[in-house]
């Protein structure tokens, strides 16, 4: 739950040799100056398509696009400065990426062929062709739920609904490096817990989940051809509408209440 602000009161220690009190400028501050360098990072590359455009929601991908496209024909900025949730969120993770594989170890890569950035987090750092992704999560690594089925951890990754763009994302890379193996770091926040699994697919594993992509890519580009825009059924789970930006407006905020609930019922039925 968020600390609202009237839950922020001065200190003083009862000898008044201590204050402690919110500091709401510096805080503004520091998040300016990390947002600046967040945006330096992914400057020469946000207006071109990236392979993880293909695994979210293709109408958010739409969405962001034309309003980047439109900041641009404004003589603005691509991207609206993130706000402190997401400057957050996303220095955790590039704190982690940093640390474990060491500063600038996600180098992007354009594919000419597909029209599309990729940027491992790492690659080749204890051998030729070796490729990583490293990644923090809230997630438990097993609930109890989990031990009572007998479900191991690598289980647990492989079938949650919050890691599924993680796999998708991975062997979109493995395609487009023309190989069968990647190493994920995943660090669990609590109980700050680290580790590596070596992960490997078949080639036709690997070419079935391009050809998703590639349909999802399509659709998308074509949407932002025509005008139209994808249905939110290309979302991968409920919780990505949750946090959008363009969940409180048309056609989101009435479409994705009704396909919240004809997923509830596809669920309930299924578990008959």
């Amino acid at each position: 739950m968020a600390v609202t602000d009237d839950q922020f009161r001065n200190h003083v220690s009862k000898d008044g040799g201590l204050t402690i009190a919110r500091d709401p400028r510096t805080r503004s501050r520091l998040l300016k100056v990390a947002a600046e360098r967040l945006a330096l990072k992914r400057a020469d590359t946000e207006l071109a398509d990236h392979l993880s455009d293909d695994v979210g929601c293709q109408r958010r991908g739409v969405l962001k696009r034309r309003a980047m496209l439109a900041r641009v024909a404004a003589g603005k900025p691509a991207t609206e400065e993130p706000d402190a949730q997401s400057v957050i969120w996303f220095a955790f993770g590039h704190s982690l990426q940093d640390t474990m594989l060491g500063p600038s170890s996600e180098k992007p890569i354009w594919s000419e062929e597909h029209g599309l950035w990729y940027s491992p987090d790492g690659m080749e750092l204890l051998k030729d062709g070796d490729l990583y992704e490293i990644k923090s999560t809230r997630m438990s690594p097993l609930k109890k739920a989990d031990r009572e089925a007998g479900l191991s951890v690598e289980d647990v990754l492989a079938s949650n609904p919050a890691t599924q763009n993680w796999w998708k994302y991975i062997m979109g890379v493995m395609y487009l490096e023309g190989s069968n193996e990647y190493y994920l770091g995943v660090a669990w926040i609590i109980p700050a817990e680290f580790e590596v699994f070596h992960v490997q697919v078949t080639r036709e594993k690997r070419n079935e989940n391009w050809a998703d992509l590639t349909e999802r890519r399509m659709l998308r580009r074509g949407c932002l051809d025509s005008g139209t825009l994808p249905g939110c059924e290309t979302r991968t789970f409920q919780r990505q509408c949750d946090f959008c930006p363009y969940l409180g407006q048309e056609p989101c905020a009435t479409d994705v209440p009704v396909i919240n609930v004809r997923e509830r019922v596809a669920a309930k039925a299924g578990s008959v």
